[in-house]
């Protein structure tokens, strides 16, 4: 089943709300992992450039560690000047 699939038999099911509570925690942890562990580096910011979140394989790829950057490091601490 694609994501929209999923979607669909979710809202229209009559499972109880402890079985869609446990649903809802699996689809969640499946996308943090699928986050956190992509190939490619990703991160969030916030209106000023403040790096809101960042992924493992971002964090890995800097030597860093998620207390070192987030809040703490703006975009335009990872940029490289053109020239």
């Amino acid at each position: 089943m694609d994501f929209e699939e999923k979607l669909d038999f979710f809202r229209k099911s009559d499972l109880d709300l402890e079985t869609k509570n446990r649903y809802l925690e699996s689809t969640l942890h499946e996308i943090a992992d699928f986050y956190n562990n992509a190939p490619c580096g990703y991160h969030s910011v916030d209106e000023h450039g403040i790096i809101l979140r960042m992924n493992d394989t971002e964090l890995n790829w800097l030597g860093l560690t998620r207390d070192e950057v987030i809040g703490k490091k703006s975009f335009w601490d990872f940029a490289v000047p053109v020239g």
